[in-house]
């Protein structure tokens, strides 16, 4: 009778079987594996801290979609932020303002000053951008499908003459 009252309660437990580690160590974290993943722990980092065997994690992943997301949405928000850092903020320049701390050897004087860099913006960088995130607008080659005609050996002594 107590089962029935009580539902929901270590179903697991009630069936008469071991807790699924699916269950106990990776569904309650799916948080904290984005947060991980998003930190730069790869895979066998993650299920080294969630203490299940390597077997179990891949059997989980390919079970489980919302384990597949976890792990994929943590990653994109890695290369989001080095994306955003590192090639955006270099094809547009700008004034980085850093602070520098100067100790003299003996230990007697500390002196800590704002140091202010003007960066002019990295055509390349900006080139790479673009290519990438609209490749149909800023590609390399353009291909213009008004100018389609296909030149032969004879069109070509033609223009050398």
């Amino acid at each position: 009778m107590w089962h029935k009252i009580h539902r929901g309660v270590n179903k697991m437990a009630k069936a008469g079987r071991k807790p699924r580690a699916w269950d106990t160590k990776i569904q309650p974290r799916l948080e904290l594996i984005k947060q991980w993943t998003s930190q730069g722990y790869n895979e066998k980092q993650v299920y080294t801290k969630l203490r299940v065997s390597h077997g179990t994690f891949y059997k989980c992943k390919a079970e489980h979609l919302e384990l597949q997301e976890a792990l994929k949405k943590g990653l994109e928000d890695v290369l989001d932020e080095i994306e955003y850092k590192s090639v955006y903020q270099l094809a547009l320049g700008g004034i980085k303002t850093t602070k520098v701390k100067k100790t003299l050897i003996n230990g007697v004087l500390t002196v800590t000053e704002e140091v202010t860099e003007e960066t002019l913006p990295y055509f390349p960088a900006a080139k790479w951008a673009l290519a990438n995130r609209r490749p149909g607008k800023w590609a390399d080659k353009v291909i213009d499908d008004a100018d389609t005609s296909i030149e032969t050996k004879e069109d070509m002594k033609s223009y050398e003459a």
